[in-house]
């Protein structure tokens, strides 16, 4: 449901004053606030692998200090001129694009403490088994974050691309506190911590580097777009069609957490692989039966608003992308086995094989004749193939060296004791 934020934000952006140039800076604050977010991000299997998943003071302010941290981070970037003209020459912005993009990153910026606690509250949940928590807040951000979008587009529609970061930073506020009385109801006692600062601080920096890489796709590819043909529409239609990738892989942004606790608890890989095959046939055939349907023009003109003529080149070549939602399926599953082994260093080196394939595929790219939306879809596409294909080998030699047949009796192995 989350995912469903971002393009009611998107919409309203683009029926503001400024239209089609306040919805690309929109895409811009979104693909860095993403990015930025990221750290905190990983709160949440932070917390799931924590030893014995006992809530301690230690992880839920390091958690606040991160989303702090990031605020600050974001702040600075837009209000220091010297540092936003790096940002702006780096993303090649226009300037009715460029003009929009401080006012509404400051608007967002504060969500990024809202963020952190959230998913801090989120880990508790999914530990405690109680996730239905989660659900009734995700509700609870969607209607307010729409009803303070909407009512601002009626009400000052000049302020163009900050109505989408208000009404986002307000709703995260919303989804935190309505979390935050959900793990209250746990009536659970914080324990004293069992780790160190620096252990923690170690341990996140793993699960941090591939949610960077969850999130930077988004940024990456961005600035792909601005460097390729036809950058104008490509710009103006990329948020718009990386929000209906997200519709099919944000809803398994938890699925390596949900693997990980499910594997911890009862050493079955089964089950996960299973939910892993059926997601992946189900989003896959619903993105595909979107993009070459009216349906897709529906969604990205009538909806988000996006002009006629970015909208029919955006679904000329959103085929490119097919792939996506199953290769984030699979990836996800496959981390959460690694977390479940407790052998998170390895993500990082997967991490990097994904970053080295999506940087140079889109700078690649972008030196040709496609246009920047095709080459968006392209290098999402190649990176999280790499990713995928590096983790399945990680898990395959941790399995060689164990001296067992699979990973999943690796796994399981552990459970039973029946590993040192």
């Amino acid at each position: 449901m989350l995912v469903l934020e971002i393009p009611v934000a998107a919409a309203a952006v683009a029926r503001t004053s400024t239209g089609a140039e306040a919805l690309a800076a929109f895409g811009v604050c979104i693909a860095i606030l993403v990015v930025a977010n990221s750290p905190a991000l990983a709160i949440t299997p932070l917390v799931v692998s924590d030893a014995d998943h006992e809530p301690n003071r230690r992880t839920m302010w390091y958690a606040v200090v991160v989303g702090a941290v990031t605020a600050a981070a974001l702040a600075v970037l837009v209000t220091v001129p010297p540092l936003f003209a790096l940002l702006r020459t780096g993303l090649a912005l226009p300037d009715g694009i460029a003009e929009q993009v401080p006012p509404c990153l400051l608007a967002l910026a504060p969500a990024s403490i809202a963020v952190a606690v959230r998913r801090y509250l989120h880990g508790r949940l999914i530990t405690a088994q109680r996730t239905g928590g989660i659900a009734a807040a995700t509700v609870t951000r969607l209607v307010l974050s729409a009803a303070i979008a909407w009512t601002l587009v009626l009400s000052a529609p000049g302020l163009g691309a900050a109505v989408g970061g208000i009404a986002l930073c307000a709703g995260a506020a919303a989804e935190a506190t309505t979390l935050a009385v959900a793990v209250r109801r746990l009536r659970q006692s914080f324990v004293a911590a069992v780790l160190g600062l620096s252990d923690l601080v170690r341990r996140h920096g793993s699960l941090a580097a591939t949610r960077v890489l969850n999130m930077a796709p988004q940024l990456v590819t961005t600035i792909g777009v601005t460097h390729s043909a036809l950058p104008a529409a490509s710009l103006v239609v990329w948020p718009g069609l990386y929000g209906l990738l997200s519709l099919f892989t944000g809803p398994t942004s938890d699925l390596e957490s949900v693997v990980a606790s499910h594997v911890k608890r009862t050493g079955d890989s089964r089950s996960p692989a299973a939910l892993t095959a059926v997601l992946t046939l189900v989003f896959v055939g619903l993105y595909l039966a979107v993009v070459l349907s009216p349906a897709g023009s529906a969604y990205l003109h009538d909806f988000v608003g996006t002009p006629l003529d970015a909208t029919a080149l955006g679904l000329d070549w959103a085929a490119l992308a097919l792939a996506v939602p199953g290769l984030w399926v699979l990836r996800s599953q496959l981390r959460g086995l690694v977390i479940a082994q407790g052998r998170t260093s390895l993500l990082v080196l997967c991490v990097v094989t994904h970053s080295i394939v999506l940087v140079g595929v889109a700078a690649a790219l972008a030196l040709g004749p496609l246009p920047g939306i095709a080459n968006a879809c392209l290098a999402i596409t190649a990176g999280l193939l790499a990713e995928s294909v590096a983790i399945a080998v990680c898990l395959r030699r941790v399995a060689v060296e164990d001296g067992l047949s699979s990973p999943v009796r690796t796994v399981a192995g552990r459970e039973r004791g029946a590993l040192p």
